[in-house]
Formats: structure tokens, sequence, C-alpha cells
């Protein structure tokens, strides 16, 4: 036989691979086009983010997905599986912004905006391709014909029709609120962007001298001292006893000299510190909300920028951690400084920077969350909507009921900018579906609003405006409204996450019309975290389970589905740490939580690991899974290698739990 004709002696993926894709997309065997003979199945991909290159997650995610393409193209199905990418607002602009700093020692203002955008999409032709490429190596069959991007023309005519046509109903509007704010990346966030962590804060004892009271004074405690040039009242609770008759009397504010009020309101808690707070409306949303209730006014002492603006008195300038220190060395000084304790208390960050988060009182766009909300619960609770497993649906309209207005306006130059101009005329505030040079009300000049849109409100909409919406195409008809009147499970539209999704005006009876539409109740989201804690995002080189055979250094999972989640891991430690030697077959886990673990997550772990004796360990006495309570607390259970008796031990049900 020629020695062409051989086999080689070992097998190099990336000749074969490589070949054999070529072969595939050349003869477009993952294209397909409607067909209204064919039973449709479509997966939307979850577009992974232009911001660098994929990783472990995208790999599983991807591969999940393409199992289930293949699986329904070989039923007969008439399957697509639309591929696209992210342009990540923020996440995009920050490395740009990085970049354009470390090489040029410049700024985006430096730049100018349309200079800086023309930066960030040569960023974005860089690394969108460099990502699809990634995903054609991993073997995945996307209908490429059918590429999208957050950015085109497509999608950015969706975004401007639901701004436009939720605005002249009403359920878009700029006020002045209290919000999210970042000093560092300079916007404001959504709840989403805002990651909590536990800090070793303290807590400060505070004497306010009682007007009228001579050598008395109130004493609060409060984990920012730094907000008191800012406090407008101080606040007890009407139920106790020991501030009742001081309710209605004023207080002089330390160092700035000013008298404020002392308030009663049912919001306090009279076992927080002394049962006396501080009430800083401009800096904490709560306090906002009860400066609202008790028309109370609101100064601004730290600024968009994290430095404390001319209200703070002496302390103009400063840097907000700078003016804590010296603030509490006045008080100090003063003999108004009680005591300092440890109060260690969760802090709210910023997703991308890390950056301590400040809740300000700014101008923004927002979303009347309450009438799109109302589609949304009646649907669970008349039952058309409903979720597997059923104990999931209290979880929904938890999160649901305790939801206020979305904040969707960034201050951010990369994305979809606000379509509302402004006239220098007549003061009109016009939104519009196309761009506008004059003022359709008086002729005069007019200027378009500075700020993006919320990446969430473009990739929200991503699951019809890939498919051509606003426009009524074949494929939006076959591949999306076809498939929408099916029950839940069996919906073949596969969505990625609990997102909330805005629908169109000509869904009205599948349950859209601007309202939210509701994601396949058996989708869950599972993101892997490592022995750190470190969430396995793009510019973290994380692997997915574990180094070598035998070895799982204390990974774990983080189940998200609807606002519920489980943390379900090793307590952070290597095997070793458990007492795993070489030899030893058996390995206890210690899950601290008491919901079930998913069975997938172990069929997973038992399968990469065969040597192992898995267990599962709890503390809490009754610890409910699925349903069923196994043993007391301190008992450890062991987990079966046999799927039947992992299905059997957790009582998890096709029909019910799959």
């Amino acid at each position: 036989m020629a020695e062409e004709h051989n086999i080689p002696k070992t097998y190099d993926p990336a000749i074969v691979e490589k070949k054999w894709y070529q072969f595939w997309e050349e003869n477009k065997f993952f294209h397909a086009e409607p067909d209204p003979d064919k039973k449709p199945f479509t997966i939307v991909i979850p577009p992974p983010n232009i911001t660098g290159q994929l990783h472990m997650g995208h790999a599983l995610d991807n591969t999940l997905q393409d199992i289930l393409i293949r699986w329904h193209r070989m039923m007969g199905d008439n399957t697509v599986w639309f591929p696209g990418y992210d342009h990540a607002g923020l996440a995009t602009q920050i490395k740009v912004e990085e970049e354009i700093k470390k090489n040029e020692g410049l700024t985006r203002y430096d730049l100018g905006r349309e200079e800086f955008l023309k930066r960030v999409w040569e960023w974005k032709e860089q690394y969108s391709n460099r990502i699809i490429d990634q995903l054609k190596c991993l073997g995945i069959s996307c209908d490429w014909d059918r590429i999208r991007f957050t950015l085109d023309e497509g999608c950015s005519r969706a975004v401007r029709e639901v701004f436009v046509a939720l605005y002249e109903k009403g359920l878009i509007y700029r006020g002045t609120r209290i919000t999210n704010w970042c000093v560092n990346c300079n916007t404001a966030l959504s709840d989403i962007e805002v990651e909590h962590k536990d800090d070793a804060g303290h807590l400060w004892y505070i004497n306010y001298p009682i007007i009228g009271h001579e050598g008395e004074y109130l004493t609060i405690a409060t984990t920012r001292p730094e907000t008191i040039p800012g406090d407008t009242a101080v606040a007890v609770n009407p139920k106790d006893e020991r501030y009742g008759k001081l309710v209605g009397e004023k207080i002089l504010l330390p160092i700035m000299n000013r008298e404020i009020p002392i308030i009663a309101d049912d919001y306090v808690d009279t076992e927080f510190g002394t049962g006396a707070v501080k009430i800083t409306p401009a800096h904490d949303p709560n306090d906002y909300e009860m400066s609202l209730r008790q028309d109370l006014e609101a100064i601004v002492v730290i600024d968009k920028d994290g430095r404390m603006t001319k209200e703070a008195g002496p302390y103009e300038g400063q840097e907000r951690y700078e003016c804590r220190k010296n603030i509490v060395k006045d008080l100090d000084a003063l003999g108004l400084l009680v005591k300092i304790e440890d109060c260690p208390h969760s802090v709210g960050h910023c997703q991308r920077c890390g950056e301590p988060i400040e809740a300000l009182i700014s101008t923004q766009w927002f979303v009347k969350m309450e009438p799109l909300l109302k589609a949304a619960t009646d649907c669970v609770k008349d039952g058309q909507t409903k979720f597997v497993p059923e104990r999931f649906t209290k979880n929904y309209l938890g999160w649901m009921e305790n939801m206020h207005d979305w904040c969707i306006s960034r201050q951010l130059w990369w994305g979809h900018r606000i379509p509302v101009w402004y006239c220098d005329d007549c003061g009109a505030e016009i939104a519009s579906r196309t761009d506008l040079d004059k003022c359709p009300k008086c002729g005069g000049h007019v200027h378009q609003d500075e700020d993006a849109l919320d990446t969430w409100f473009s990739s929200a909409l991503w699951p019809f405006s890939i498919m051509g919406w606003p426009d009524k195409t074949e494929t939006l008809k076959q591949f999306l409204d076809a498939c929408m009147g099916l029950p839940a499970r069996y919906t073949p539209v596969i969505l990625e996450n609990g997102q909330t999704l805005f629908g169109s005006p000509e869904y009205t009876e599948k349950r859209f019309c601007f309202n939210a539409l509701i994601p396949t109740p058996d989708e869950v989201l599972a993101i892997g975290y490592d022995a750190h804690d470190k969430v396995s995002i793009e510019d973290m080189a994380n692997v997915l389970l574990g180094k070598k055979t035998g070895q799982l250094d204390g990974y774990h999972w983080n189940i998200a589905n609807w606002g519920t989640k489980w943390d379900i891991y090793c307590d952070g430690i290597t095997l070793e740490d458990t007492g795993w030697t070489e030899g030893c077959d058996s390995v206890t886990f210690d899950f601290e939580t008491a919901w079930s673990p998913p069975v997938a997550w172990l069929q997973t772990a038992i399968a990469r690991y065969p040597e192992l004796s898995f267990k599962l360990h709890y503390e809490e006495t009754g610890c409910c899974f699925a349903g069923d309570i196994l043993g007391e607390a301190g008992e450890t259970t062991d987990i079966p290698y046999n799927d039947d008796q992992l299905r059997e031990l957790f009582d998890w049900d096709d029909e019910e739990d799959a």
C-alpha cells in the first residue's frame, strides 16, 4: 500500500478536524431555511462578549447545545442554531480604555467620542473573529450564514423600536432617583452588576447634641461616618420607648452645625446599634425611600468621582475614604466619638472593576416594571406557565414582586446610544426611531442624549431580533412564533438564562406585547467557580472541574434559576485536606445548603472520578433534597454511582424534575 494511504500512527486532531469542519461548512450542513412541512427546533446562542477569548465555561455550554442541535438534526427536525456575539458595553469599554491608557497614556476624553468608538470597533473586529474561530475549533454546528452582533443594523433597529414604543406608552421615563454608581467606571449600574462582598468594617458610635437639652446627646451608630455632612434627620422606631419623647425634637449635626429633626419611622431596626440611625437620603437607598415618606431634603456630599462636594464643608475635595478618617479624627477631638466596634457587613462592589459602589442621586432613564411584571406573574399564578420543579414558583414570584424600576442608562460611549433628542430652542424631548437633525416641533437645533443603554436592554431582545424582528420574517414565523405555543418543557427555543425578555406587539396572544416573556422553566444556568471563589469569566484562566483525575481541588458550582441559587462545594479544600491519599477510595463532601444538589452535577463528577466513592454530608436537621427528608443533622449519605439509584436517592423523576 502506498505510504500516502497509510493511517498515521498518531492522531493529529488539528489536521483531521479542520478538514472535516471545512467540508461541513462548504456543504451547508448546518444551514436551514424555513420549512412549514418540518417540525422546527431552535437554539439561540447566548452571545459571548467580545471582551476577550472563550473559556472553559463556554466550552461546556456550547458542547451541551451542540449535542441538542445534532440530535434534533438527526431526527429530521428543521434545526437552526443561531450564532452571534454581544457588544458587552461596560466590559468592552473598560478594556479598550485600559489598553489606550497603557499604550498611549490617553483617556477616551482625549480622543473624543468619534475616535474612541473607532478604536472599539477595531477591537471588536479583532476579538469577534477570534471568538468565532474558537467556536469553530470546538466543532459546534451553528448556522454561520445567520451570524449576528448585538450592535449590527438589525439588532439596533429592534432596540430603537422597543425603546420608542415603550416611551410612547409611558413605560420608559427619565427621572432623578438614587442608583448604584461606580466612581471608577463613572456610570450607573443595575442591581445585577453589583456584587456584594463581606467587608470587615466598623460601627462608629457618635453623640449628636440635642438642641434645647444642655449636655444631652442622642447616640447614633453608623458604618459610614463620611456621609455625616449629608444627614438631614435622625430616625427612631415609633415603638421604641427609649426615644418616644424625643420625636419632634431637633439635634445639632456635628461639625456641620446644622439643625436636623428627630423623626419616627417603622423601618428603623431597634436592635441595630443604639436604635437611632442617621438618615442620609442622597447616599443610601433605604434612607432615600424614607426621605420620600418623610419629606426630607437630600444633600449630595459625595460626587460621581468619589470625592466630597462643597456641601461637605471642610472636607470638600477629599477622597471619600480619606474623609472618613478625617471626620472620625475630628469627632474624637470634639469629644463626640463614643466608641468603635468591629462590624462585618456586606458591601456592594462593581462587578467589572471591583470598586465599592456608591448610592448616588442622578438623572437616568428607567423602565417602569410594575405594568410589565403583571403579565409575567399572572401567567404563573393562573397556571399557564409552570415551573419544574414546582417549588421554584414561589422563588420566581417573590423575585418579581420585589422588583423596582430598571435603570437602563449608562454613562458610556460604546453601546446603543439612547434614541432621544432634545431641542435647544423649544426644549422638546423627542424619542425617535430614526436620527433627527432638527426639531419636529419647531424646526430648531437638536442634540442627542449622551448616554448608552444597558447592554441587557439589547441582549434581552436577542432571541427574536436575531430572527429579523421587528419585520415579520419567515424565519421569525417558523423558528420563534410557531414554537411558542408548545408546552413549556417541550418548547424548541432554548434560552440560556433567566433574564426577563421583551416581546413584540405582534405576539399579544403569545403573551408578548412588550410584557415579560418567561423563558422555559426547566432551564438552569450553571456557573463554575474555582477553589478561590473566582468565577470562570473571560479574563480568568480557570479549569472546569479539577486538574487531574482524583483531584477536585475544592471546586464548587453555583446553580442559578430565577434568582435562587445553591452553593455545592467541598468547603474550598483539596482532597488531601479531607484525608484523601493515594490508594484511598472515598472522600466526604460537605454541602452547606438545604437544597437539592443537581443530579446532573453529581453524575458528571461521579463519571469523571469513578475511582472515588462520593458521600453527601449535611449539618442541618431536616435538610431537604427534592422534597425528601434524609435523616438527622450530621448524617453522611452515600451517593450511589448507578443513575437509577441516584434518582431514587433524591426523589428525582424525569416527568417532574428533569
